[in-house]
C-alpha cells in the first residue's frame, strides 16, 4: 500500500494548494478564476493516485482504499466545478453561475474533513494483514479497480456534477457470464454491472483497461 499512500499524500497537498488558491480568488461580493487557480486545480487530479491502487486487495481493505479516493475526487470534482464558472471573471456573486460554483465547492466539505481519519484507517488497516500478491494486469481483479474508478468519477463529475459521491459502501461489481447485448442503440454489450448500472470492459497489453460505463 506504500506507493498507494504516497500519492494519496501528494494528492491531498497539491488539492490543499489548488483550495487556498481558489479561497483567495473568492471575494466578499465577486468571484475570480485566475489562471494560476485554474491550473492548479488540474494539476490537483488524483488521477496518479487511482492508478497506484493494487489490484486483487480483500474487499475490506479495498472498501477503505476506494473511500480515501473517493475523498479525493470529490474534493477535486467541487474545485473543477468552480472552474466552470462562466463568462469573464470577476462576477458579483449573485451571478446564476457564480452561486452554482459556490454550491460546488460546498460538495468538497466532507471530504476533506474527512481525508486525514480515513487515510489513517486505511494505514492501519493496511498494517494488520500479510503482505498481498497484487493480480495480473490482465485479470477482472484489475478490471474491477478500473471500473471502480471510472463508476466513481462520474458520480462525481457526470451530468455536470462537481463532487460530494464519497464511497462509503463498495459499489458492487458483478459480471456477466458472457457479453449482453443492450437494448440501447450504439450501445456496446455490456460485460457486467457496476451497482446497478452496466459496463463493457475491453483489453489490451499496451493500453490495459478500457471502461465504459452506460451511465451520463
Amino acid at each position: 500500500m506504500a506507493p498507494y499512500l504516497a500519492q494519496v499524500g501528494a494528492t491531498d497537498a497539491s488539492l490543499r494548494t489548488a483550495a487556498a488558491d481558489v479561497n483567495g480568488d473568492v471575494g466578499a461580493t465577486t468571484l475570480n478564476l485566475a489562471t494560476a487557480t485554474r491550473a492548479a486545480i488540474e494539476a490537483a487530479a488524483p488521477t496518479t493516485a487511482g492508478n497506484a491502487i493494487p489490484a486483487g486487495l480483500p474487499g475490506a481493505l479495498l472498501q477503505r482504499v476506494m473511500l480515501v479516493q473517493s475523498d479525493l475526487v470529490s474534493r477535486w470534482a467541487a474545485l473543477v466545478g468552480y472552474s466552470r464558472i462562466e463568462g469573464t471573471t470577476p462576477l458579483i456573486r449573485t451571478d446564476p453561475s457564480a452561486q452554482r460554483a459556490l454550491e460546488c465547492l460546498a460538495n468538497g466539505a466532507a471530504a476533506a474533513a474527512a481525508t486525514h481519519a480515513d487515510t489513517g484507517a486505511l494505514e492501519a488497516a493496511a498494517a494488520g494483514i500479510p503482505p498481498i500478491a497484487v493480480a495480473a494486469p490482465d485479470t477482472e481483479a484489475a478490471a474491477d479497480i478500473q471500473i471502480l474508478l471510472q463508476d466513481l468519477e462520474l458520480r462525481n463529475l457526470g451530468c455536470a456534477g462537481c463532487g460530494g459521491a464519497r464511497d462509503t459502501a463498495l459499489p458492487p461489481v458483478e459480471w456477466y457470464p458472457s457479453p449482453k447485448p443492450s437494448p440501447i442503440s450504439g450501445l456496446p454489450a455490456a460485460d457486467g454491472t457496476v451497482g446497478s448500472v452496466e459496463f463493457t470492459a475491453t483489453y489490451a497489453p499496451a493500453a490495459g483497461w478500457q471502461i465504459t460505463i452506460h451511465a451520463c
